[in-house]
């Protein structure tokens, strides 16, 4: 890498696609008021369908058949209710995921480039170009297999597979969290 540009890129699957943006909208209050919500409602219904189940009958249901469908709903829906926020996540993604499909005609991968520019992280696809400026930087994230650039907003995902080695990815990463501090 030429030392005067910091510029990588690499191909990123549908997959990857999905990934960058489900990371971002986790990170909204829309997102995961819309996510509690869900799981509530999910919750609810379960506690319902457990109380009317154990209670269904002909007959007036005694203090003790009351006792267990009210502790069983209680459990039952709050276990349904926690296991529910996984399932809607894996929801949420898996139609993004058509969406995306639908939006890049089929294509298996996405061609992308990242430039760190004196006034502004460059990103470019066949789709379009995006530039965000270093001032809305938020925060970087060296997490496992990729760079978080996190901007404000926005986020920025450049995968380890577009850098040739561990040192083009350091230089990269250190250049990046140079901006942090200087925004």
């Amino acid at each position: 890498m030429d030392a005067n540009v910091l510029r990588v890129e690499f191909d990123a699957t549908l997959d990857d696609v999905v990934d960058v943006n489900m990371r971002m909208v986790r990170h909204t209050a829309t997102y995961g008021q819309q996510r509690s919500h869900s799981r509530w409602a999910v919750g609810v219904c379960a506690a319902g369908v457990l109380a009317v189940g154990i209670l269904r009958g002909n007959a007036v249901p005694s203090y003790a058949m009351l006792a267990i469908a009210s502790g069983a709903a209680l459990i039952g829906g709050f276990a349904v209710a926690a296991m529910y926020g996984n399932y809607h996540d894996w929801v949420v993604s898996s139609n993004y995921r058509r969406i995306v499909n639908e939006m890049y005609g089929g294509a298996k991968t996405v061609h992308w480039q990242f430039e760190i520019q004196t006034d502004a992280l460059w990103c470019r696809s066949p789709h379009g170009d995006v530039s965000f400026p270093w001032s809305r930087l938020v925060r970087v994230e060296d997490v496992p297999e990729s760079i978080e650039l996190w901007f404000n907003p926005g986020v920025a995902v450049v995968r380890d597979r577009a850098f040739r080695d561990d040192e083009e990815r350091r230089a990269f990463l250190n250049a990046a969290r140079s901006h942090l501090t200087a925004s």
